[in-house]
């Protein structure tokens, strides 16, 4: 059975909890050997992801992305903008209409 408590690990783990909840869950520690191997056990992987990614040399995803973006698009040719004045310059009185 879990622990209805194991919820807040994550939480208070990234200093997300109010005041009074964070009090709770200490407390609740205190007395639960399972959210306390829990909180050790995400503890451990957290700072292990922090450690590492710390050597991970910086990069801007954002403008490679926008990057990425843009080449693709400037390749594509755009038939649909052109469907779109085609149809607009249509007269209503030229469209038939499915009954």
């Amino acid at each position: 059975m879990e622990c209805k408590e194991a919820k807040n690990i994550g939480l208070y783990l990234n200093n997300r909890l109010n005041k009074i909840t964070k009090n709770r869950f200490e407390s609740h520690l205190k007395t639960c050997r399972r959210c306390t191997a829990e909180l050790k056990i995400f503890g451990v992987l957290k700072q292990a992801i922090k450690e590492k990614t710390s050597e991970l040399p910086e990069v801007d995803v954002t403008s490679k992305v926008f990057n990425i973006i843009a080449k693709r698009e400037s390749r594509v040719r755009k038939p649909a903008s052109n469907v779109f004045r085609i149809a607009a310059s249509i007269p209503k009185s030229r469209i038939r209409r499915k009954k």
